[in-house]
């Protein structure tokens, strides 16, 4: 089995422990005290919530989500909603560091997910025009 690497750690404000992020392979992991927050393996509730929450909204909402995360929410959010929606993510904590190899890191995954909404939202103001 392919060992976790530690790319970074931050101590969260107000006594609420350390928080990290961790590789093994492709998969991430971001831990609060060792206890597992998300996984970029298993993003199923972080989908749910804002497809439950983007339901419930009008036509061009304002939407405020808490912590990017690994960008399941927010990608699902932009998905959910038409042109002219607005979407903020306020993040509290930056747990991605200076140095040069978790920055390497970080903006190859900013890619990635930059490349999944290209694709995917294209099709979603195609069916939106129509």
């Amino acid at each position: 089995m392919i060992p976790w690497e530690l790319l970074d750690k931050v101590q969260v404000p107000g006594n609420g422990g350390e928080m990290t992020l961790y590789r093994r392979g492709t998969e991430y992991s971001i831990r609060v005290d060792r206890l597992e927050l998300m996984n970029s393996r298993a993003y199923g509730s972080e989908e749910a919530m804002a497809e439950l929450a983007c339901a419930q909204l009008g036509p061009q909402p304002q939407i405020l989500i808490g912590g990017l995360g690994m960008g399941y929410t927010v990608a699902t959010a932009l998905k959910k909603t038409r042109a002219g929606s607005q979407i903020v993510v306020a993040e509290l904590i930056r747990l991605y560091g200076t140095n040069a190899k978790r920055d390497r890191l970080i903006a190859a995954m900013r890619r990635d997910l930059q490349r999944k909404l290209e694709t995917q939202l294209p099709a979603l103001h195609q069916a939106e025009a129509a």
